[in-house]
Order: C-alpha cells, then sequence, then structure tokens
C-alpha cells in the first residue's frame, strides 16, 4: 500500500511537471539582425536623416516607383472619373448608314464597361446592325452589339453581351456606327456609353 501510494505521488509529481510550461528567457547583449524570408542579404543603413515618407496629417505613404521597377496600384474609382455619354444617330428616309463619335480626354485612358440602349427602326422587317470602333495602343477594334429581338414594334435592344470591356486611348476617338437592312422610313438609334477613366 505504501509503495502504492508513493507510486501515485511520484505520477502526480511527473504529471504536474509536464503540464507546466516552461519559459526560458535568454538575454543577448548585442541587436540581432532582421532577415525578410527569401532575401536574407539586405545591406541597408541609415545615414544621416532618415525618412520612408509616411506623412501622418492625410495618413499616406509615398511610394517610388519608375519605369524599370514599377510599383503597380490599383486607382480608386472617384466621382471624376466616372464615365457616362449618351448618343444619338438618325437615319433619314433614304439613309442607311450614319455615325456618331466623341473623343477620350488627353491623359485618361477610357475603359468602356457597358453600351446600351435602342434602335427604332423605319419600316417592318428592318434589322439594326450597330458596333462603335475604339483605338488602343494605337490598334483599332470594332466592337460590335447584340440585338437578338425586337421588345416592341420597330424597336430593338441593344447592347453590349456578357462582361465585355473595351480601351481607348488618351486623345483617340470612339466612333459609333448604326447601319439598318433597308432605307425606308425614318430611324433613330440611342444608345449610352458607361465605364471610367484611368488616369496616365
Amino acid at each position: 500500500m505504501k509503495t502504492r501510494t508513493t507510486t501515485m505521488k511520484l505520477i502526480a509529481v511527473v504529471g504536474i511537471a509536464i503540464a507546466t510550461p516552461q519559459t526560458s528567457y535568454t538575454q543577448h547583449t548585442r541587436s540581432q539582425d532582421v532577415n525578410v524570408v527569401n532575401t536574407p542579404n539586405v545591406n541597408a543603413q541609415q545615414g544621416g536623416a532618415w525618412s520612408v515618407g509616411i506623412n501622418p496629417s492625410s495618413n499616406t505613404v509615398l511610394v517610388a516607383s519608375s519605369s524599370r521597377e514599377p510599383v503597380f496600384a490599383t486607382q480608386t474609382l472617384q466621382v471624376v472619373n466616372v464615365f457616362q455619354k449618351p448618343m444619338e444617330i438618325d437615319l433619314v428616309e433614304g439613309q442607311v448608314l450614319g455615325y456618331a463619335s466623341f473623343t477620350v480626354p488627353a491623359g485618361k485612358l477610357l475603359v468602356i464597361e457597358q453600351v446600351s440602349g435602342l434602335a427604332f427602326m423605319g419600316l417592318v422587317n428592318q434589322f439594326p446592325t450597330v458596333s462603335f470602333r475604339t483605338t488602343a495602343n494605337n490598334d483599332l477594334a470594332e466592337h460590335v452589339l447584340a440585338s437578338p429581338f425586337p421588345n416592341g414594334p420597330l424597336q430593338y435592344p441593344v447592347f453590349t453581351f456578357g462582361n465585355t470591356t473595351a480601351y481607348a486611348d488618351p486623345g483617340s476617338t470612339v466612333e459609333l456606327i448604326y447601319m439598318r437592312d433597308g432605307e425606308g422610313g425614318t430611324s433613330e438609334l440611342k444608345v449610352t456609353f458607361s465605364g471610367h477613366y484611368i488616369n496616365q
């Protein structure tokens, strides 16, 4: 019985010793190097007054970037960068093709996210063909709008299909093209371009 009691006390002491967390404190007499993963050889030393570019009054951090080593950032969309442009083309009796255009402001890349509107035909059995042209990186591209079925007497919805994004260079011209397959009656196209600008 005495051996059993002693064994139980010994097990209890060992259990408490194992359950108690052990902490080790070591003091270093010299400062330790800080290593960044995958870049162990960082050699940065301060010489004189040093600033990391933080402006505490506006809570901003200044970051240097160059064309050789660019820093990529996402621009937040501000009200001044939102783009929306309604356009209209009227075709008179005998006319089957019409154009309208606008110029992208200098210093701004235009991102066109959606184009939608209605084409009002002059006669039954006329069908609209609507497209717009943009220039991006000095390459001209034509984007055709969908106009699947009439949604009323002599009117067709026209719109960009799916998740379409088109770009137009700063200072370039965006041209809307409207064509119908018959010259009878008058016809009208009304569309709105929507998107945003990116400062260049």
